[in-house]
């Protein structure tokens, strides 16, 4: 016999009391849609303890986009709430599969990492969230709001198309995407600051204020350079004249001299990392990586004005910003050089070597066998005069 989930037994399980512990994220279709009955794509991460919502994305088709907006609009909030990172989260399996061995990789980013049982809405706490939020904000915000096989208020009608694949349903009205995009983020926010469901825990509080009072003691600090490697987009650039990267029509500073040190010998080849800011999409802080290791943080050259009548004080200051960096990159050639080839004077002496007194033996006297004399000649001659 085959059980539905409804069907089987469940475990049973109470929430916890910091937020920013865990992350829940899921996908959802907005109820209504575009012309050309398009549907639009939003992908949510909500905190498990205070259920806000820290990011949405939006998109007409699911992918990779979809995904690493989402979790950049949420690293953004914490950036700019100056929170550490969430210790973990729980994502479902056939969107996030592919970060497994990357940015979900337990270590990396999250200490601990969950991927939910797939075909099991009971299993991930933000499929009750997505619930909620639909109906007490959603449907009291907008007509026609609902599901086609709803019960009682929740159900919603279309009139159905008569074509070949007898699928197709008429809506009431078409939207933008801009329109139910905008709609959505509202609901949002109205849900952020909606009383929290647990009032007898929380007294009086909203679930924005629940999220801000209970921030975890012990959350891994913001680390911008580790999140730009994995959620950032990468560009390939080299070290120019030992000093600067150019990345996004943009010239970046090296941080110092020394960094040269870090990189692989004769190889000026790099990868840099960025997050697009918000609203302009140019990088704010960007980070250099080289087969993967960690090499920098870049900053951004400020140019200044070469026409001297008509230079500011603030060009002075960029112009003497700018001597600095290449007086550093001089003092650290000349403490580094090679120093000519020469002869080196000693500076040690040499050990003193002890005399010996020999003694010499005497040479010893023998007779010849043709002359029967002996070996002093000397003496025989003396005796012949």
């Amino acid at each position: 016999m085959d059980y539905y989930h409804e069907d089987m037994p469940h475990v049973h399980r109470h929430n916890g009391s910091y937020s920013l512990s865990q992350i829940t994220m899921d996908d959802v279709d907005l109820s209504r849609r575009m012309k050309g009955d398009e549907i639009v794509h939003a992908y949510y991460a909500y905190d498990m303890v205070s259920q806000c919502v820290l990011g949405a994305s939006y998109s007409r088709g699911k992918g990779r986009e979809l995904v690493e907006d989402c979790f950049r609009e949420m690293f953004h909030l914490i950036k700019s709430r100056r929170w550490g990172l969430p210790l973990g989260v729980e994502v479902e399996n056939h969107l996030m599969s592919k970060y497994k061995d990357g940015f979900l990789k337990e270590g990396n980013v999250f200490a601990k990492v969950r991927f939910c049982a797939p075909q099991n809405s009971q299993d991930k706490y933000a499929e009750s969230l997505n619930g909620g939020k639909k109906k007490s904000i959603i449907h009291k915000n907008h007509a026609g709001i609902g599901r086609f096989y709803g019960k009682g208020k929740w159900k919603v009608y279309y009139e159905k198309v008569s074509d070949e694949s007898n699928q197709k349903w008429l809506a009431k009205r078409y939207y933008s995407f801009e329109e139910l995009v905008a709609d959505d983020r509202a609901d949002n926010h109205e849900w952020n600051h909606s009383p929290h469901p647990d009032q007898q825990k929380y007294p009086g509080m909203t679930r924005w204020e629940v999220l801000i009072a209970n921030i975890h003691p012990q959350l891994r600090p913001y680390d911008d350079h580790l999140l730009a490697r994995y959620l950032g987009e990468a560009v390939a650039t080299s070290i120019r004249r030992n000093s600067y990267c150019r990345v996004c029509h943009k010239d970046w500073w090296l941080s110092a001299p020394e960094i040269l040190e870090k990189l692989a010998p004769n190889n000026y080849k790099v990868t840099a990392y960025y997050l697009p800011d918000e609203r302009t999409g140019q990088p704010e802080n960007v980070y250099i990586y080289q087969d993967g290791k960690y090499i920098d943080k870049l900053e951004a050259i400020e140019t200044f004005n070469r026409i001297v009548p008509e230079q500011t004080d603030e060009d002075r200051e960029k112009f003497t910003k700018q001597m600095k960096k290449i007086s550093a990159f001089k003092a650290y050639i000349e403490k580094n050089k090679i120093t000519r080839l020469g002869v080196m004077k000693r500076d040690t002496l040499l050990p003193a070597v002890e005399m010996e007194e020999v003694i010499v033996p005497e040479p010893e006297t023998r007779e010849t066998q043709d002359y029967g004399l002996s070996e002093d000649y000397a003496a025989r001659a003396l005796q012949d005069l």
